[in-house]
């Protein structure tokens, strides 16, 4: 009569696996949060950059992302995608763009980063 009963030990089996799906299932979670902060962290970083380096450029009616300033800094993030937009913004002193960087990554927008630059 020493020992566990069928019952007893199939019980706690079942304990035991809720218990590790739990813990399983909770690594899964992080690892996906962890994630998708990395993808936030990252875009936000390339749209900063690119922006930095839009305001350095001499004035114009447009940036294209396909020139190599551009192009060096967005394939060191592989995945990711960016839209440079440059809209004119009349005043009577000067002329000022209202620049839009558009940040994607595998094709889903992730990142909008807007400021302005004016002609000096």
């Amino acid at each position: 009569e020493k020992g566990f009963t069928l019952l007893e030990v199939i019980v706690a089996m079942l304990i035991l696996a809720l218990i590790v799906v739990g813990v399983f299932s909770t690594i899964s979670n992080v690892t996906r949060s962890t994630s998708s902060v990395n993808v936030a962290q990252s875009s936000g970083n390339l749209a900063a950059s690119l922006m930095e380096i839009v305001k350095r450029q001499p004035y114009a009616p447009s940036y294209d992302k396909e020139e190599a300033v551009y192009q060096n800094l967005i394939t060191q993030f592989p995945g990711y995608d960016a839209d440079i937009k440059a809209d004119p913004i009349a005043s009577r002193d000067s002329l000022i763009q209202k620049i839009t960087v558009t940040i994607t990554y595998n094709g889903k927008t992730i990142t909008t980063l807007e400021d302005y630059k004016t002609e000096r």
